[in-house]
């Protein structure tokens, strides 16, 4: 089963474009967007921009249980803003003894996967950035509304399917300037 299979499986939806985050270890890995504009998504602040994230896991709650091959997921229904999309990758809580747990984050265009990013947590302070550029679309589909994703209202909360939820805790909001390096992307 591939990412994207796991995410449905789990309650995620299909988009026009879709981030996901995948390891194999207990540990609560979270993944946090921040659009071109607007606000960042992640499990304390679910929906900006159109984009909705529609599965967290490993949170250890009674809706959201601990698993070994968790995923979590970010969807855009339609076409979102062109722009550089921040992607970062925070360990919430390590549960892999001292080993550092390998993840990845594909960012799938149409359910096509378009770039790829190779990564490890090794505590619960390192924490990852990745940027992605999503294109302006080709001239014979602008006019079709590409680009032009609904915002839902700010004081109304996101309707898809939700598996966990955290409390959150200092530091999830804002990172410090400097943080680690990105590894290399990989186009696919």
């Amino acid at each position: 089963m591939n990412d994207l299979q796991t995410a449905r499986s789990r309650g995620g939806n299909k988009g026009a474009l879709e981030i996901s985050l995948a390891w194999n270890d207990p540990s609560d890995l979270d993944l946090h967007v921040q659009p071109p504009a607007g606000q960042e998504i992640s499990f304390s602040k679910r929906a900006s921009q159109g984009g909705v994230l529609d599965v967290d896991a490993n949170v250890g709650t009674p809706t959201s249980p601990i698993v070994q091959h968790p995923i979590e997921h970010i969807t855009w229904p339609v076409r979102p803003q062109p722009g550089t999309y921040s992607i970062r990758v925070i360990p919430y809580h390590m549960r892999s003894n001292g080993e550092p747990v390998p993840y990845h984050v594909t960012v799938y265009e149409d359910g096509q996967p378009v770039q790829e990013y190779n990564a490890e947590a090794r505590t619960d302070n390192d924490r990852q950035s990745f940027n992605f550029t999503l294109p302006e679309p080709p001239a014979d589909t602008q006019d079709q509304g590409a680009g032009q994703a609904p915002s839902p209202a700010p004081d109304q909360a996101p309707q898809a399917p939700i598996d966990g939820d955290h409390a959150p805790h200092p530091g999830t909001q804002s990172l410090p300037d400097g943080g680690s390096s990105p590894p290399p992307a990989t186009s696919l």
